[in-house]
């Protein structure tokens, strides 16, 4: 085969079982989602191996109750979750949780490790950071929006990931919801069993993700690219924003990274500076901030297969959420390889003079050493939200009048009727969910075992 042409491997005949989980209904009706309870687990995946998760899609949306909805609560057991006609009369029944995708952990362990191997941010993971969505298409992820939910705080999107995940024991791949409410989730994890373990050549995934607040700057009051800052050195790298620092052996294959801008200037000028194996001074040194991103002269919006700005707006391009930028680098076709271990930094401006808000999702391969993940608490995650979202403010604060107050007693009352019938609905689907993942756990342990008999055979 001419492996110039990477499309020729489909020409292959391999061996090996495919196989998914999902969401689906297991009635066969079209409630085909699950709804996590909140400050809860629920595990979407267990697979016994050999194998490879080679693609998982997930859409997803939590919602705060604020009203009673004309449609029938009991309705809910066998509907799917369409739009509510009451949003297009004007009258919001539930609003979107505009912060839900960092309240909502993605959690994944290979070969019963006791740490995991990916623990992310459920949205940061496929690149919607700062729970800001927008388009894009790589080679690993792509993210799919509606028109109208474009840099919309908490909008749902269909997310998308491509990266190959062997595994030779078990994979377990959890989402934690921390937040206070129910969220419903669809997925669907597409994987192949394989007849032999893989070989000592093969690395497992990992994915982790961090954040600043706000950077040790010394300089964000004074003008970006003054003559002043730029006559200071940095060659070791000493203050930089950390990405990613791990032991062992593999290699560096990607991140995306959201920036908020505290100056509402250009936060560009660092330079990235990778470590490998122990160095003390870095042997990879780049040019600058946006060159990090194979970019030039400032964030264009364009989303390529390894490099792309998904959102946010830069001085020279005022498209998007103002001071808010969300780009990826994918290191596909160059990955960066270690023996000992990686240290990939970034400078925030110049010589480390910017204090700007700094988080991004790391992705490379190694082998497993069971090393330990740690994610930021709840609160320490939140996005900085350009404007929070308000409850309407009450103009009018004379006393009500006796039909203005029926008015809102029946409302509550109305309010107080549909919620006693929802709450039972919501609390019998969450109850489904879990026996629906013990259903999904067992599926997979009888595909496995007909696999493997089949092999045996």
């Amino acid at each position: 085969m001419n492996t110039a042409n990477p499309l020729q491997e489909l020409a292959k005949i391999q061996p090996g079982r495919t196989a998914r989980i999902a969401s689906t209904d297991p009635r066969g009706k079209n409630r085909d989602y699950w709804r996590i309870a909140g400050n809860s687990a629920i595990t979407i995946a267990d697979i016994e191996g050999p194998g490879c998760i080679n693609h998982m899609w997930l859409t997803s949306f939590c919602k705060r109750i604020v009203g009673p909805s004309i449609i029938p609560a009991a309705l809910e057991s066998v509907a799917s979750p369409s739009i509510d006609p009451m949003p297009v009369l004007g009258v919001n029944c539930e609003v979107p949780d505009p912060e839900y995708y960092r309240k909502v952990l993605i959690k994944i362990t290979w070969d019963n490790q006791e740490n995991p191997s990916v623990l992310a941010p459920f949205g940061d993971f496929f690149g919607v950071c700062n729970c800001i969505p927008g388009n894009y298409e790589s080679i690993p992820f792509n993210v799919s929006v509606n028109d109208r939910s474009m840099d919309v705080y908490g909008a749902p999107v269909s997310m998308n990931c491509y990266f190959a995940m062997p595994f030779n024991k078990h994979a377990k791949i959890e989402i934690i919801n921390e937040n206070d409410i129910p969220m419903v989730l669809f997925f669907m994890i597409d994987y192949e069993l394989k007849p032999a373990p893989y070989s000592d050549d093969v690395a497992y995934f990992h994915a982790q993700w961090v954040r600043q607040k706000a950077n040790d700057g010394w300089g964000q009051d004074l003008m970006i690219n003054a003559a002043e800052i730029h006559s200071i050195g940095n060659t070791d790298g000493k203050g930089n924003f950390v990405m990613l620092e791990t032991e062992g052996e593999g290699h560096f294959v990607g991140f995306n990274m959201a920036v908020i801008s505290k100056s509402g200037n250009w936060w560009g000028e660092g330079n990235d500076m990778v470590f490998i194996d122990g160095e003390e001074e870095p042997s990879i040194v780049g040019t600058g901030g946006e060159d990090v991103f194979n970019l030039a002269w400032g964030f264009q919006h364009n989303q390529f297969h390894c490099i792309g700005n998904i959102s946010g707006s830069t001085p020279d391009n005022l498209d998007g959420i103002p001071n808010q930028q969300v780009a990826y680098r994918f290191y596909i076709y160059d990955p960066i390889r270690f023996e000992k271990s990686l240290k990939f930094t970034l400078e925030h401006g110049h010589a480390n003079h910017l204090s700007d808000d700094w988080s991004c999702t790391t992705y490379w391969y190694q082998k497993l050493n069971n090393r330990p993940i740690s994610i930021l608490p709840l609160a320490d995650r939140l996005p900085l939200m350009v404007e929070q979202p308000r409850q309407p403010e009450v103009a009018n604060k004379k006393p009500l009048t006796k039909a203005q107050e029926a008015a809102k007693e029946k409302f509550q009352a109305r309010y107080d009727s549909y919620m006693a019938e929802k709450k039972p609905e919501i609390k019998n689907h969450i109850d489904a969910t879990v026996q629906a993942s013990k259903i999904q756990a067992e599926k997979a342990s009888k595909v496995h075992a007909q696999y493997k008999a089949k092999r045996e055979v």
